[in-house]
């Protein structure tokens, strides 16, 4: 598109995706007209998922520690091989400020998505059937194969990852039981924020 071609641009769990996301923040930018705004919805995904269901199934301190850590690890491995940055909801804002935009302003998101016993509503059985599914094909966040190569790719060594991965697997065995025998529960909800910030008449880039 052309430069300033739009009032508002935005998009919704896209930058996360990107090997250069702030350069897709620079697009969105330059096809914004002077005056108009931007508006994006991204997520933090760093460790929140795995502590809610691991905590949830009565892992040890210990065994969480080691899983969180391996996401972590997996996670820097992925930004690094250019497939995405999970985290970037926590960088944008800095981010829209370094681009030039003015009066940023950040929402987070306050949905919720409960799992309670019986599991009955539509949304519900529908996490309980992706339970059992990567239960049973033995997939954690990743498949193992993604998972040692982003893991490798953060600094973690070969030497270090089957343990870590059984570890894994162990926790979603637990999982799948705990939902099997109804006494897995969740508050739901995640770190995803809503940024928005408003392109100046005269765009000036810091930093």
């Amino acid at each position: 598109f052309a430069d300033g071609s739009f009032d508002l641009t935005t998009c919704q769990t896209v930058l996360i995706h990107l090997a250069n996301s702030p350069l897709g923040l620079s697009e969105m930018i330059r096809v914004t007209r002077p005056g108009g705004l931007v508006v994006v919805a991204e997520p933090n995904k760093a460790a929140v998922p795995v502590l809610e269901d691991t905590i949830g199934t009565g892992l040890e301190t210990g065994e969480v520690v080691k899983l969180v850590a391996l996401q972590l690890t997996c996670l820097k491995g992925k930004a690094a091989l250019g497939l995405g940055d999970e985290t970037i909801g926590r960088k944008l804002p800095g981010l829209f400020r370094q681009a030039g935009l003015i009066n940023v302003a950040v929402s987070l998101n306050e949905k919720a998505s409960p799992i309670v016993f019986p599991y009955d509503s539509p949304r519900e059985r529908a996490i309980m059937e992706e339970i059992a599914d990567w239960n049973t094909r033995q997939f954690w966040i990743w498949t193992r194969d993604d998972t040692r190569r982003f893991f490798t790719a953060g600094g973690g060594t070969e030497e270090e990852f089957p343990p870590l991965w059984d570890l894994a697997l162990r926790s979603g065995q637990r999982l799948a039981d705990a939902v099997q025998t109804g006494t897995y529960s969740s508050a739901g909800g995640a770190l995803f924020y809503l940024i928005a910030g408003r392109k100046p008449a005269r765009l000036t880039t810091s930093g």
